[in-house]
């Protein structure tokens, strides 16, 4: 789903990797699915940066150790969960 979406918008080209958990059939926030970035980025946590809309999916991102970006489109409140994106947009 996520691949034929991205052949659609016409960003294929300038994709290097698309990761997407219907891969491997483990769901976030299960810590795994971002330990799949990781190792098919070869990088450590701090060294990537994950956006989204989901603020659960923010928090999941962070718990694992990403920089961790909050795309806050309907200008909600932030989540009570313990943890805080690194920056909201």
């Amino acid at each position: 789903m996520l691949k034929s979406s991205v052949k659609s918008s016409g960003l294929e080209p300038i994709m290097d990797n698309i990761i997407s958990v219907d891969q491997v059939k483990i769901y976030k926030p299960d810590l795994r699915i971002y330990q799949i970035v990781v190792d098919t980025l070869k990088l450590k946590e701090h060294q990537i940066l994950f956006m989204s809309t989901n603020p659960w999916d923010d928090i999941g991102a962070a718990n694992f150790g990403f920089k961790v970006v909050w795309v806050n489109r309907s200008n909600a409140k932030p989540e009570r969960l313990g943890v805080q994106p690194h920056v909201v947009i």
